[in-house]
């Protein structure tokens, strides 16, 4: 998807009911965040994963470990901003 060409920068709800989801987020401040990217055409999302509490057990964790992921999300988000010139939105 050309830069020139998205409309929408947001974080977005997980797919399901989004009462649901927003009381879990606000109960579990952890839980992954979805981005997206929308032209009149297309959709991208990514997730954004969060370190797991001592006592959690996870399935999904960075290779490179959360230090380096957190810097290279920042890092992402902040390419994504100044390319599109769109101001992220809260959509949970």
């Amino acid at each position: 998807m050309p830069w020139n060409e998205v409309h929408l920068f947001a974080i977005d709800a997980v797919e399901g009911d989004k009462d649901a989801i927003r009381n879990f987020q606000l109960s579990y401040t952890r839980a992954p965040m979805i981005f997206e990217l929308s032209s009149d055409m297309e959709m991208l999302q990514w997730r954004w994963l969060r370190p797991a509490r001592w006592y959690e057990i996870t399935l999904l964790q960075p290779v490179m470990g959360y230090k380096v992921y957190e810097q290279q999300m920042q890092t992402l988000l902040s390419i994504v901003a100044t390319r599109t010139k769109l101001p992220l939105y809260d959509l949970r």
